[in-house]
């Protein structure tokens, strides 16, 4: 049966890395659903990347050494990695022997992993000094690694030795993923994201291609749920899919490259590491309501019903469906002349979403609560926005009497008010949750107000024009 020798994790995100406490927590999980390998990674570790040269201090090694510990009684191999490529010498001796000083001293305290990573950097040697003494990239980097992980593995036969290269996504074809592949020492894993950096489908014909152009098997950096960058917005909590099983034929393994947010990420990495484990019978939706019913049992359904309205990613790049169907089905209900039950849609979902936020408020780990809490927020105001929505839409079918009441009109207007500030305070929101189906509604809904309004005023569009003019 097809499967993945390496399954886990590796911390390689940009933004603030995860604390030693949840750095645990995340290898006891992993532990738990027959993971094997968590990576130390993170892009803002100055000691990791901008200043690699720099030793960690005996109190970071401390930390570390109890990682190490925590993952033999969890069953997790513990990796530690460098990523020296911005400003590394790759002909200077002094850099070689300080990188392979660096790595020894986490070797020296049990991590069963090492990596030096190429990601991120110019694809050409940016050193004189290098561009005089090798004939590409790929020379310099397959030198480094090799002198460097040769010495390690005399101490460490054992040792599982890693990179990430500069080319670490797109077309297998290239030439310098070629010259890597040829250059490189063959027991050493290379990384790949798949066709992009955050893939939205890893088909085999990926795998198989990456395969041959390395001359081995990959590891894939699976960049989900990670949500740095320009996804710092979206709550990446949806269902892991997308991945075809038959990359296991030709791929070593799969690291989840997970958010900032570690708690949160336990919800993915559930799910994710069953496809991980038996590819071929994942079933995404079982996979990920399981993993929703873990992580809350006693509110699955208002967890269930949050994640629905934050699915969207890479994986998920349409807004979420929940939304985008509650106003599908509101606007074919009021087609259909049943204006009483599409308005009590509006209502239901309301209520749906206020008193599922005020559960998990009370009902999550606090450590969730306080990561999910701005979407928590933009959550509970979307149901603001659909109460206010609805009794907007329900009052106004007052105003097409033949002669509305003033206190009708009133409420109407007021109703109305309410609902703008609303949409205003809605454009400083944090997170993009629900997307904009529900918003879009209520402005549809204002306008089409305002024009009733301009009939029942006795104003027409010039003279709507002519106030605009003087204001």
């Amino acid at each position: 049966m097809d499967h993945f020798d390496i399954r886990g994790v590796v911390e390689g995100f940009y933004g603030r890395p995860w604390s030693f406490q949840e750095r645990k927590r995340i290898i006891d999980l992993l532990g738990e659903r027959s993971c094997n390998l968590y990576l130390y990674a993170p892009k803002n570790d100055p000691f990791h990347r901008s200043r690699w040269r720099e030793a960690y201090s005996s109190e970071f090694v401390e930390s570390f050494r109890q990682l190490v510990n925590a993952g033999e009684t969890a069953g997790v191999d513990i990796g530690f990695t460098i990523s020296p490529g911005l400003s590394v010498s790759y002909c200077d001796r002094q850099d070689t022997e300080l990188l392979l000083s660096k790595l020894s001293r986490f070797c020296q305290i049990g991590v069963k992993a090492v990596g030096i990573f190429f990601d991120d950097i110019p694809l050409k040697l940016t050193n004189q000094n290098d561009r005089e003494n090798f004939t590409s990239l790929a020379s310099a980097q397959a030198m480094l690694a090799n002198d460097v992980f040769a010495s390690l593995k005399e101490t460490v036969p054992e040792l599982k030795t890693i990179i990430c290269p500069t080319v670490y996504h797109g077309d297998p074809n290239n030439g310098y993923l070629s010259e890597l592949g040829e250059l490189l020492d063959e027991e050493v894993i290379v990384m790949w994201t798949g066709p992009e950096v955050c893939s939205f489908e890893i088909p085999k014909d990926d795998a198989k291609y990456i395969y041959a152009t390395l001359k081995r098997p990959i590891l894939y950096w699976d960049n989900y749920p990670v949500n740095d960058a320009t996804m710092v917005p979206e709550m990446h909590i949806g269902p892991y899919v997308g991945r075809d099983p038959k990359i296991a034929r030709y791929a070593k393994g799969i690291l989840l490259n997970p958010m900032s947010q570690a708690h949160a990420s336990m919800i993915p990495i559930r799910a994710a590491s069953r496809f991980m484990n038996n590819p071929v019978e994942y079933d995404p939706v079982v996979a990920w309501m399981t993993a929703i019913a873990e992580t809350c049992p006693s509110n699955s359904e208002d967890l269930l019903h949050f994640a629905e309205y934050n699915t969207q990613s890479p994986l998920h790049p349409l807004e979420p469906k929940e939304p985008r169907k509650v106003v599908e089905d509101f606007r074919r209900l009021f087609k259909q002349g049943e204006w009483a039950e599409a308005v009590k849609k509006l209502f239901d979902e309301s209520e749906r979403i206020s008193s599922g936020a005020s559960n998990l408020r009370e009902n999550l780990p606090a450590e969730l609560t306080q990561e999910l809490s701005p979407w928590l927020t933009d959550y509970e105001m979307l149901g603001r926005i659909l109460d206010r929505t609805a009794k907007l839409l329900w009052k106004s079918s007052a105003l097409y009497s033949e002669e509305p009441l003033e206190k009708d009109l009133r409420q109407v207007k007021s109703l109305a008010g309410s609902l703008e500030k609303d949409l205003k305070s809605a454009i400083s929101r944090r997170t993009v949750t629900g997307g904009m189906a529900i918003q879009n509604l209520a402005i549809e809904t204002i306008t089409r107000i305002k024009g009733l309004f301009t009939l029942l005023e006795g104003k027409c569009l010039q003279e709507y024009e002519n106030e605009r003019r003087r204001n």
